[in-house]
């Protein structure tokens, strides 16, 4: 079946795309799963090994070996990202869209809306910082749906042979993505990993995933991964008195304790602060520093950064050198706001 006839089949039941090709008649060589596993299930990290014709692209290797794509007409993203650059899905896209395009193989993109929206927030990433985590000049918050990205990839030539790349965008229906900002207009959120499992999660992930970067726990191995954090050392009191002072507009913060069944202090208890919001118009990025800030500030001899991963995940290495140094955090922001200027430029003409 000719692919662009994809685009015909309108079913009234749920089908899964592995089912819908099938019944199409599509000869399905092999699957490639991404960090996470093919269930979902997988921890963030965590190996995920290959089994008969389903390879891993978060095991042994991150991109499909040549012998992988043997018999293969096209390749076919079809995978809900949550529009953060440090969320990994796209960096495999970015590299099945480079074999795909060394090895002559068609790129399919079946697109699906970004549930954060058009919104931007963080720094546009410095390429010297590139690596899985991020590996392209786009700030934390991209409001890009997976598709687009693909086409600011190809367009900015961000992969190799990238003018060779045969690229092909399937759309949804029934959505506009210019409107779906904020709360209103989205999808229905479904988990797209195991501690991302509501859309409020997702959207304060753009800010607390920079906690990964340090020795604060982020909330992994609890019941509400990043919108909880804490040490078994933390002053719970102290950070959430100094967090109010942000002002942030429809959050407050509570003091709760958690013990972690899983990744930092798994076992251990720990003295924490959850972060609550109304509605979904809140400015993630800027909590995430704020919290950040606070508790260095707090506890300069306790509190440690990963120095190269925590600047991997920011974009460069500013943040961490201001906080070190008790900076003004403005003139950071102020320069996260010139890059995304130019930045916005390129991603308009996407649209």
């Amino acid at each position: 079946m000719p692919i662009n006839e994809l685009r015909e089949y309108n079913y009234d039941y749920p089908i899964t795309t592995y089912e819908l090709f099938k019944e199409s008649k599509l000869n399905i060589i092999r699957i490639f799963t991404p960090e996470h596993g093919i269930s979902g299930t997988y921890g963030a990290g965590e190996y995920v090994p290959s089994t008969n014709n389903i390879i891993s692209l978060y095991g042994e290797n991150k991109s499909p070996q040549k012998k992988h794509l043997e018999n293969i007409d096209y390749l076919i993203f079809d995978i809900q990202d949550i529009g953060v650059r440090y969320y990994t899905y796209i960096s495999t896209m970015q590299l099945c869209m480079e074999q795909a395009a060394t090895h002559n193989i068609g790129f399919i993109v079946l697109d699906r809306p970004n549930p954060l929206g058009r919104k931007i927030e963080g720094p546009v990433l410095d390429m010297n910082y590139k690596s899985f985590v991020g590996m392209n000049p786009v700030p934390v918050r991209h409001g890009m749906t997976p598709g687009e990205m693909a086409l600011y990839i190809k367009n900015n030539s961000l992969i190799k042979n990238a003018s060779n790349l045969n690229l092909s965008i399937i759309t949804g229906e029934n959505w506009d993505q210019k409107y779906s900002t904020g709360g209103r207009c989205r999808p229905e959120f479904e988990q797209t990993s195991p501690n991302i499992p509501t859309l409020k999660h997702a959207l304060i992930y753009v800010g607390t995933c920079l906690l990964e970067g340090t020795n604060i726990s982020e909330g992994r191995g609890t019941d509400n991964p990043f919108k909880l954090f804490g040490a078994p050392w933390l002053n719970s009191e102290k950070i959430i008195k100094q967090l109010e002072e942000y002002n942030f507009e429809n959050v407050y913060f509570s003091a709760r304790t958690f013990n972690p069944t899983s990744s930092k202090y798994k076992g251990v208890e720990c003295k924490g602060v959850q972060i609550n919001f109304e509605g979904y118009e809140i400015d993630a990025f800027k909590i995430g520093i704020a919290v950040i800030s606070e508790i260095y500030k707090c506890h300069p001899n306790q509190f440690k950064f990963k120095d190269n991963f925590f600047d991997k995940l920011y974009g460069n290495s500013d943040l961490r050198l201001a906080i070190i140094n008790g900076d003004n955090l403005n003139t950071i922001s102020k320069k996260n706001e010139r890059d995304r200027a130019d930045f916005i430029i390129k991603r308009v003409e996407l649209y």
